[in-house]
């Protein structure tokens, strides 16, 4: 049977173990910071973002207001696109490859991989240029 000592030394291997992990998340996402740069229907705000933070998430935890429904991406609610940087977007299932190509992005689900630049509140275009294509 194991004793209180053993149980010591497994749970200071244990803590030891999770603090030497402390420079990326269970994605292997490393916790660097990025600048992220929103540009809103009313004007600009500059946030700051971790690699293992949703953009969505960082926006909400300083302060701004952003539409979104399903906090999965699964839906268009939370459309941006894209100006400057880089994205991990891999995680929504809603946008099709050309679509992501041309630089939309669902915040929700986005996580920063350098400072960027991002256009909010782009739902109306996405689905404008959803029917245009359909048109054709």
């Amino acid at each position: 049977m194991a004793s209180l000592d053993d149980f010591k030394l497994f749970f200071i291997y244990d803590i030891e173990a999770l603090n030497s992990l402390n420079d990326s998340d269970r994605h292997g996402r490393s916790r660097l910071h990025h600048a992220i740069r929103l540009i809103l229907p009313e004007g600009e705000k500059v946030i700051e973002s971790s690699e293992d933070e949703y953009i969505l998430e960082a926006a909400e935890n300083q302060g701004i207001e952003l539409p979104y429904s399903c906090r999965g991406g699964s839906c268009s609610t939370c459309a941006a696109t894209l100006v400057t940087g880089e994205i991990d977007n891999c995680e929504q299932s809603y946008l099709s490859d050309e679509q992501v190509k041309r630089g939309y992005c669902l915040l929700c689900t986005s996580y920063a991989k350098s400072d960027c630049t991002i256009k909010t509140h782009k739902e109306e275009e996405l689905h404008k240029e959803e029917e245009e294509q359909a048109k054709e």
